[in-house]
């Protein structure tokens, strides 16, 4: 709640940021609290524009990778739209994993086995 009266209370997220960064900052910077005022304060500046809200969650600093992993896919799947070439031509079609024995593997391949599972389930 915070976060949400910081941004009812400021015309720009650098003014919801610094309130919040007072409040927050005696966390450390992957500690939950400060990175889901990121995430509000993103989502509710961003507007939907989903490269101001990038610009937002790596402009505040902090998890920044799992912040924009997060606000940056909540955001792409409420606009329902493909994303701009500029964020997915560095990446192509490799995910490059951590996990056993599957290092790599094909975005849009995982994206098809993802759709197919939730129509499986559904």
């Amino acid at each position: 709640t915070k976060a949400l009266n910081s941004c009812l209370h400021h015309d720009n997220w650098e003014g919801a940021f610094k309130e919040c960064e007072k409040v927050f900052g005696i966390y450390n910077w992957i500690h939950a609290y400060p990175n889901a005022a990121i995430e509000v304060i993103a989502l509710w500046y961003g507007n939907g524009d989903y490269n101001r809200t990038m610009h937002i969650t790596a402009m505040c600093g902090y998890d920044v990778d799992c912040n924009a992993a997060q606000i940056g896919t909540a955001v792409a799947i409420m606009n329902n739209q493909p994303l701009d070439e500029k964020w997915t031509a560095p990446i192509g079609d490799d995910l490059q994993t951590y996990m056993r024995e599957i290092k790599h593997l094909s975005i849009k391949g995982l994206a098809e086995y993802t759709q197919k599972m939730y129509e499986l389930l559904k």
